[in-house]
């Protein structure tokens, strides 16, 4: 996806403290644009490079100047954007406070100005937004749905009591992240963007009047102005934000939906309490909605499932919930990592500021379980992170009772039926494949007053994975089985080597002596003439070179039907034909090596005439990209300035619209009654 006015990649971006280098456009909105940003801090006197997402103050109708990151309005706006601006730093600070109250809202880590605009620092999430899930995945079940759900109203809590009103409440604002210490997942509410802050009495303290409105999840009265502080506006957010979860679906608008309308989207199986919280949650007249966040948890499910973090323990081991899988009649499925006695440490928040210390995990508890607090304080459990584990539980959600301690009651009527079959299909797995590291393949033991089994993942390996491992046995036998073969060659070869080496000293040894023995046919007439040559017949080297000298000098005085002088004169001549040779291929071989010079250097000069034709074709771009880029601003500006009075009557239009809809719907509620 493009973004026409975002900051290029690679951008530098300097607070107080740290200097953020933009690697990634995340989203844009009416207010502004978030980024993905890498930055290095010190941990210990070590450097490490880790990753933020930075929101930048960027409103409809600025654009950028020249340097492509200074942020520039119209004359017209700038009164507006600089209000903006103050607003945006203002609520950012205030965000920056609530940081830490829960892990459920994202942190805001600092502040800073730069470029001509204003900028705030957070906590980059990974885990996707809940949107992505449900697309991906589809709906959820209720206990999953109410999982996320009641920790998102909880975070909302927080923000109401500072007279803080989110005004945006979708699944798309919703991040589930996985806390990388003890595998527990949770969601995380974002997106802070049309935030509005309201005054102890009431009044709103933001001069921002801008308005924004999600459709399906904003209720009718935040399509126009929200003059005083109404927690309404959120708890129908939050309403239509469960529907979603448990339909898959996103609601209709305020304006068109119906209560038949939510009641057909639900699941047959959702209770009765949960679907009696959304309708009342979702009503179209604020005064007949849910009025707090208290009320709205309070007329939900009970909670049924064990929250993340609660812990089990068996014989084998002991296994940490990590989130929900599925729920089925008769059993529920959860994700969970194996825990053991260490020095390891995790932090956790509790929304309820509630007691941690109650049920001691070793302790004279007869479930042998504990429901781990979500305060912030230090356990004494060690999580291996690369062992994973499905742990099934027997429970019947319209039977069996959850009490405060995580235990379950009426489980007596249960049937065993589909929780024996789920138990039976689980993958079948060797021992051999986890033994070395002490961790059980399945386990079933009875505690918390059901029963559950638990396997571990193992995960499929990859066709590379396969592949190398295929390799390494294939030579592991291959080396294992030619061994013996290699032996056996190896020492046919030796005996061969020396069979050959004794003949050929033998054959030299009979050469030699029939050199010595033979005699010399030389003719008496001659013999002075010759006989320096037969007396160095027994030095190769020296032999040559005199056969070759006397050749030269006394060739005419030697006999043409004298052996010797035969041999001699043949000699000469192939000596002569070899070194003619060896001048006629130096001489090739020098003439090769000029032309492949003269080659090199027409080639050099080549690429330099086209290196120069390609660097003036460069400058010539770039002037001509200069020219249109000045009068794209120029462009963009007056564009501003057109879009800014379009938008201004955009806004009245739509004000009397919106007016004259509700004064309808008033009409029409009116003759209902």
């Amino acid at each position: 996806m493009e973004y026409e006015f975002a900051l290029p990649l690679g951008t530098k971006l300097t607070s107080k403290d740290l200097t953020y280098t933009v690697v990634e456009v995340l989203g844009e909105g009416g207010f502004g644009i978030t980024y993905k940003v890498s930055s290095t801090i010190m941990v210990n006197n070590v450097p490490i490079t880790t990753f933020f997402a930075i929101k930048e103050h960027f409103m409809k109708g600025c654009y950028r100047d020249s340097d492509s990151c200074t942020v520039l309005c119209a004359p017209t706006l700038k009164k507006e954007v600089n209000e903006s601006r103050k607003d945006f730093i203002v609520e950012a600070n205030r965000l920056n406070k609530l940081s830490g109250l829960s892990q459920h809202i994202v942190r805001v880590n600092e502040v800073f100005e730069n470029y001509g605009t204003a900028y705030y620092v957070m906590q980059y999430l990974d885990g996707g937004e809940l949107s992505t899930h449900i697309e991906r995945d589809g709906k959820l079940s209720e206990g999953k749905a109410l999982s996320i759900i009641r920790p998102i109203a909880e975070a909302v809590k927080y923000l109401h009591l500072e007279h803080l009103l989110h005004l945006d409440i979708k699944p798309d604002n919703i991040v589930l992240m996985t806390n990388p210490v003890d595998g527990v997942q949770y969601p995380v509410l974002i997106d802070f963007g049309i935030a509005k802050h309201f005054s102890s009495s009431g009044k709103p303290t933001s001069r921002n009047t801008a308005k924004g409105a999600s459709d399906g999840y904003a209720p009718m009265e935040q399509y126009s102005d929200i003059d005083s502080f109404a927690p309404e506006l959120d708890i129908y957010a939050l309403g239509a934000t469960l529907l979603c979860l448990l339909s898959g679906k996103d609601p209709k608008k305020a304006f068109l939906i119906k209560p038949s309308d939510i009641n057909d989207s639900l699941p047959d199986n959702i209770s009765d309490r949960t679907r009696n919280a959304i309708l009342q949650a979702m009503q179209a007249r604020q005064e007949d909605r849910t009025h707090n966040i208290d009320d709205f948890l309070n007329s939900l499910e009970e909670d049924y499932l064990l929250p993340p973090g609660f812990v089990l323990k068996s014989q084998k081991m002991q296994y940490k919930i990590t989130g929900i899988h599925s729920e089925h009649p008769t059993y529920i499925v959860y994700t969970a990592t194996a825990s053991s006695p260490g020095d390891g440490k995790y932090s956790e928040f509790d929304d309820n500021d509630t007691d941690s210390s109650s049920t001691p995990l070793y302790g004279k508890n007869k479930n042998k379980t504990r429901r781990l607090g979500q305060k912030n304080t230090i356990s004494s459990m060690r999580v291996n992170e690369t062992k994973q584990f499905m742990v099934y539980e027997l429970f019947e959600k319209h039977n069996s009772k959850r009490i405060d301690n995580g235990s379950v009651e009426n489980q007596k009527s249960i049937s065993h039926t589909e929780f024996d079959n789920a138990r039976n299909k689980i993958p079948k797995y060797s021992e051999k494949q986890s033994s070395h590291e002490r961790y059980p393949v399945s386990d079933t033991f009875n505690t918390n007053g059901t029963i559950y089994f638990a396997y571990m993942l193992i995960p499929k390996p990859s066709i590379a994975t396969i592949i190398t491992e295929k390799t390494s046995q294939l030579k592991t036998a291959l080396l294992r089985n030619l061994k013996p073969i290699g032996y056996v060659f190896g020492g046919a070869a030796l005996l061969a080597g020396l069979w050959f080496g004794i003949r050929a000293i033998s054959s030299s040894d009979v050469s030699s002596a029939s050199q010595q023995t033979e005699p010399s046919p030389v003719v008496e007439d001659v013999e002075t003439e010759i006989s320096p040559i037969t007396t160095t017949s027994s030095d190769d080297d020296s032999y040559e070179e005199e056969t070759q000298n006397h050749a030269e000098s006394d060739m005419p005085a030697v006999s043409a039907s004298t052996p010797v002088s035969s041999t001699s004169t043949s000699k000469t001549t192939n000596l002569k034909q070899e070194a003619k040779k060896d001048n006629k291929q130096n001489s090739e071989k020098k003439a090769q090596q000029e032309a492949e010079q003269k080659r090199k250097q027409a080639a050099a000069q080549q690429a330099a005439a086209q290196q120069a034709a390609e660097q003036k074709r460069k400058q010539e771009a770039e002037r001509k990209q200069e020219a249109e880029r000045k009068q794209k601003q120029a462009a963009a500006q007056q564009a501003a300035e057109q879009q800014a009075a379009e938008q201004k009557k955009r806004i009245e239009a739509k004000k009397k619209k919106e007016i004259d809809e509700l004064l309808k719907q008033a009409d029409i509620d009116a003759l209902l009654k």
